[in-house]
């Protein structure tokens, strides 16, 4: 489980600080921080992990970063699947060079 710190002024929609593009790469990175351990353990053990539930307090987050920056229930959705893809692939490729 990862702990975060509080989201900056800039990165809460809806206020003046706002600003979408700085916001949404650090909700990216702040994403695939909170998906690289279970996918990591995926890449390890050659399965998912056994109990998901080890996982939930990361997949909230994971998902309450998808639903800030993205306008609809289709877009967090591919968002999400987009960044689980990138951070897999990620993964193993540093698994490659290390």
């Amino acid at each position: 489980m990862v702990v975060f710190q509080k989201w900056w002024k800039w990165a809460i929609p809806y206020t003046a600080e706002f600003n979408e593009p700085r916001a949404r790469g650090w909700f990216e990175k702040r994403t695939q921080v909170s998906l690289a351990g279970q996918i990591a353990e995926t890449i390890h053990a050659g399965r998912r992990p056994a109990r998901r539930y080890f996982y939930a307090h990361d997949n909230d987050h994971a998902f309450d970063n998808a639903t800030a920056i993205c306008g609809s229930d289709d877009e967090w959705y591919a968002w999400l699947n987009w960044l689980l893809i990138r951070t897999r692939d990620q993964l193993i490729e540093s698994c490659r060079i290390a």
